[in-house]
């Protein structure tokens, strides 16, 4: 594989975007799912810098992986991967924090979106869960927060977008202490 071209496709001040996953629509357009969260350079004057070269501002060049606020949005793009509209943010989990959204088209027409997401814990509580055998990623030092994993989910929609059904959390709270983090 070869990089033939860069293209910024969306852009908010107030977000980091990542893990972007597209799927063609019935009209011929495309639609684009990602992972944002707010980008905690805008409290401090700074953005993102798309040309920043390596070791440049190392404060403003990077952002956390994990972060307690991150959602998927959802962005429509024309044939020359324009945007049509705004970006938009799907309904999430109340309790977690969305990761990076796979988005396919079946053969059917139907949608199919799915991910996985992360639980913020206060620090206070993440040694009683590890000591439980519970997986907590991340530290709560740098994050504020710890993480546990919570499990997969997914979504569809018949109308190319326009409405998701109902979230469909795989995942069961009687084996919490099952739910072990990927990083551990």
């Amino acid at each position: 594989m070869r990089l033939i071209d860069r293209q910024n496709i969306y852009f908010d001040r107030r977000f980091h975007a990542a893990f972007p996953s597209a799927a063609p629509l019935a009209d011929g357009r495309l639609l684009l799912a990602f992972r944002r969260a707010p980008d905690p350079r805008r409290l401090l004057g700074g953005f993102h810098n798309l040309d920043a070269e390596e070791g440049d501002s190392a404060d403003f060049n990077q952002v956390d992986h994990l972060d307690p606020r991150s959602h998927i949005a959802a962005l429509r793009l024309d044939g020359d991967l324009k945007p049509i509209g705004e970006a938009w943010g799907l309904p999430c989990d109340g309790e977690a924090a969305d990761q990076d959204p796979n988005l396919v088209r079946l053969r059917s027409g139907r949608l199919l979106l799915a991910g996985f997401s992360w639980r913020p814990v206060a620090p206070w509580i993440v040694p009683r869960l590890k000591a439980a055998g519970v997986g907590v990623a991340g530290s709560a030092a740098h994050h504020g927060v710890g993480f546990v994993f919570w499990g997969g989910w997914s979504r569809w929609s018949d109308d190319d977008g326009h409405h998701w059904s109902e979230r469909r959390d795989q995942r069961s709270e009687e084996h919490t202490s099952e739910l072990q983090s990927p990083c551990n």
